[in-house]
């Protein structure tokens, strides 16, 4: 866990994102096709699928596994019925893996409720973006695919395959990210974007641009603006990050995903990394390679969490292991 959470705090929680579960409606999934239907067949039927945010609690009830601080989802879900459409319980219901790095926009919101309440500068901290996201820093390797059905033939078929220049984004982004730039703003998320303000705090500067003549798109050209990838990193073990001036209120309201340009559309949010506010009171982190969040503070911090009726959260003992391998409790009897 200390690899990317700080030692020294009075208490953690593992906050746990949440789980999708669906089930057809009507049929079982043995009447859906494994392969991806003609749907321009007039003997195609749409499916009727139902679906459902649960936790894991409800995964391990389901599985006949046990949920504990240290429980991994693998092992959660290891007992189930594997078939073409995914992981299956007994009722036919199919789970899909909870995100990694990314904690959801309502769950986020209720978990700052806490946060902004257990710091004495709710209006002022740090958000941090890991750097790695495609087409932060530039259009490079960055695709977007659209597809459109029409009435034509498969081979008159419409598939437009654009690559995002990146170029309204990047204004969009300019223009969020300059307004309100005041850190005792709640409402606004702006980036330490003047390279002369770090030279001035002594801090060294980001990795540079490439050569746009060299056929490698410039810093900018992605949906940040040049100022906020040439500016200042916080650089950690085989991890980076863009840091962005935001207190915690300004995620206390879900339409918070309205209002960044880190992520290429609202309806597929991407929540800060880590987050903590100026008085360094507590931390929150979204490790890119976790599927749970990981908050550290006092222990009033942590029991108000782990006691919310709307947040899966437990309880961790400093230097908890959270390796896909620490799950001893589920872990298989290979015997």
């Amino acid at each position: 866990m200390h690899i990317v959470v700080p030692r020294g705090f009075e208490a953690y929680t593992r906050v746990f994102h949440p789980v999708q579960r669906d089930w057809p409606t009507g049929s079982g999934w043995d009447r859906q096709p494994p392969d991806w239907p003609d749907v321009r067949a007039p003997s195609y039927q749409q499916p009727t699928i139902e679906d459902e945010s649960i936790r894991w609690s409800a995964v391990a009830e389901a599985m006949g596994t046990t949920m504990h601080p240290l429980a991994q989802f693998n092992r959660l879900i290891k007992p189930a019925i594997e078939s073409p459409y995914g992981p299956l319980d007994a009722q036919g219901r199919r789970y899909s893996e909870p995100q990694q790095g990314n904690l959801a926009a309502e769950v986020l919101a209720r978990v700052c409720l806490h946060l902004a309440a257990h710091t004495a500068t709710p209006n002022g901290g740090v958000a941090a973006i890991w750097e790695g996201y495609g087409g932060l820093t530039s259009s490079a390797g960055y695709a977007q695919l659209e597809v459109s059905w029409s009435e034509k033939t498969d081979a008159e078929a419409d598939v437009e395959v654009e690559a995002d220049a990146g170029v309204e984004a990047e204004a969009e982004a300019g223009s969020r990210l300059d307004a309100n730039p005041t850190a005792d703003n709640p409402d606004s998320a702006w980036a330490w974007t003047s390279l002369e303000e770090a030279q001035r705090r002594g801090l060294g500067v980001g990795p540079q641009g490439t050569d746009p003549l060299a056929g490698n798109p410039p810093p900018g050209s992605g949906l940040l603006p040049a100022d906020v990838v040439l500016a200042p990193t916080l650089d950690l073990p085989d991890r980076s990050y863009y840091l962005f001036a935001a207190g915690v209120r300004f995620f206390q309201d879900p339409a918070w995903v309205e209002r960044v340009s880190w992520h290429h559309v609202p309806w597929f949010p991407q929540s800060p990394n880590m987050l903590w506010p100026a008085d360094h009171a507590w931390v929150l982190v979204s490790e890119i390679d976790f599927d749970s969040t990981v908050v550290a503070g006092s222990r009033g911090l942590i029991a108000a969490l782990v006691a919310d009726p709307e947040i899966e959260a437990l309880p961790l003992p400093e230097g908890a292991d959270l390796s896909w391998d620490a799950d001893e409790l589920n872990r298989p009897d290979l015997s």
